[in-house]
């Protein structure tokens, strides 16, 4: 009876452990084969090594096992996971064939021939802006164009960097210190603190943009035309002077009077100053000053809506 036993113990193992030794390498295969064609999918920039005629300097992977290029369209690519080996194939006069040996780790890419070695690196996708910040930025610098022509309108001026900027449409502001000479704005600018009327916004404080910054004020400036301030954001990526800026004025309104007025030497007709009408972008100034006053960079010329201005010109006083 034992020797039976033994017997039929003897034969169930070795088929049991081979049974086993396949499941095990069926999965093993399976998830190599899964793991690598995920890691593979998506877009590579080139990190080193020179990129040639053979590799592309930006690549996008697909799913299907080829790939597609932004700048480099006389390219083809194939890849394959089982024998870890991508494939690039000109189709432009020589229609040659470079093979690497490819290895992932992490989000590196790493190609490798017998003369050289190349790596990329995954680029990770940009979540697009939401429309409903800009266009919560845009409405605010509306209301301070608002406030500020209602500060003109009863001042004859506008606040200047060093009586607070846009925090004047909210308190009361000082007079301007230091030898200010015959300088019309400074005497202006003393002349609105017995004119002032307000608060001029329906705030408690100044608010900050939709991304968490102060927006910017410069008056006065030479971003805009008719002596009318400059109000901005910084935007999304909370640098002032990049194309994603929104301001109170079209660059391209003030380029074309400014360029009337060199070439015809008459006084431009209204101001540069853009309302709601779609994206507001930046243009450089002289002396680029900073939120409530201080210094900063100035911006970069963008696109504007070219509405004219919400304020008037100063009068004379």
């Amino acid at each position: 009876m034992n020797n039976f036993c033994s017997e039929q113990q003897d034969h169930v193992l070795p088929k049991t452990t081979v049974i086993l030794t396949l499941v095990m390498v069926l999965l093993f295969t399976l998830a190599g084969c899964g793991s690598g064609s995920s890691a593979l999918v998506g877009r590579w920039v080139i990190e080193s090594g020179q990129s040639a005629l053979d590799v592309p300097e930006e690549m996008e992977l697909l799913e299907d096992g080829t790939g597609i290029f932004d700048n480099f369209d006389r390219l083809k690519v194939t890849w394959k996971t089982d024998t870890h080996r991508i494939y690039f194939s000109t189709h432009f006069l020589t229609h040659k064939e470079f093979a690497y040996d490819y290895k992932i780790s992490g989000s590196i890419l790493t190609l490798k021939d017998d003369n050289r070695m190349i790596t990329y690196k995954k680029a990770i996708a940009k979540t697009p802006e939401p429309k409903q910040k800009p266009d919560q930025a845009q409405s605010q610098v509306q209301q301070f164009n608002e406030g500020l022509g209602e500060y003109h309108v009863d001042t004859g001026t506008y606040p200047t960097m060093q009586q607070g900027g846009l925090q004047a449409l909210l308190t009361r502001p000082t007079k301007m210190t230091g030898d200010i000479g015959n300088d019309v704005i400074a005497l202006r600018a003393n002349l609105a603190v017995e004119k002032w009327k307000g608060p001029y916004l329906k705030v408690a404080k100044l608010p900050t943009d939709p991304w968490g910054n102060e927006y910017y004020y410069e008056y006065p400036t030479n971003k805009t035309v008719a002596n009318t301030p400059a109000v901005w954001s910084s935007g999304p990526d909370k640098i002032s002077g990049n194309d994603d800026d929104i301001r109170n004025w079209d660059p391209r309104e003030v380029e074309f009077q400014r360029a009337q007025q060199a070439r015809f030497g008459s006084a431009m007709p209204g101001g540069a100053m853009s309302g709601m009408g779609g994206s507001m972008t930046g243009m450089p100034g002289a002396d680029g000053m900073n939120p409530m006053g201080g210094m900063n960079p100035s911006g970069m010329p963008g696109t504007g809506g070219g509405i004219p201005p919400m304020m008037p010109p100063p009068t004379g006083f």
